[in-house]
């Protein structure tokens, strides 16, 4: 029996599959496509979630674009059922991501989800993705990702 390909993603990616007229949007709905096949698991923080609520309640980015999203709400994402890390455990870590390579906690805890389950952390914040350059090679933007499991 062959094993999932597992990933994480950060809010960034999740977006995405609110707002699909955003940038590189392509990919993220991919890869939430793929989650949906059932040829991909998807796993993300608890903070996830606080993070889509938070972009959730920006109405004038929830409102300007014209075709519905894939996913209209929190309740919806919910429902999705990607696999949750809880943060307990993974907060030293996360602190040791922050201070080490000097980014937010919020995006220290990706890092240590992502690494706790020996996944790759899947992000659209290009900043993160060039701050982690050379140091973590399990950090990669959609496009990587979709070519690392899904080779054309």
């Amino acid at each position: 029996m062959e094993l999932q390909p597992a990933v994480s993603v950060d809010a960034s990616v999740g977006a995405k599959w609110f707002w699909p007229d955003e940038d590189d949007c392509g990919e993220a709905l991919a890869l939430l496509e793929l989650f949906g096949a059932g040829r991909i698991a998807i796993i993300v923080p608890e903070l996830f979630f606080s993070e889509m609520g938070n972009l959730l309640l920006s109405p004038p980015v929830a409102y300007r674009y014209p075709r519905p999203p894939p996913v209209a709400s929190l309740q919806e994402l919910d429902r999705l059922g990607l696999e949750r890390f809880s943060s307990a455990g993974q907060l030293r870590s996360a602190m040791a991501f922050a201070q080490h390579l000097r980014v937010s906690f919020y995006d220290a805890l990706y890092l240590a989800t992502a690494e706790v389950a020996g996944v790759p952390l899947v992000t659209c914040d290009q900043r993160l993705v060039s701050t982690v350059s050379g140091q973590l090679d399990w950090v990669m933007s959609p496009t990587a990702a979709l070519t690392r499991f899904y080779p054309k």
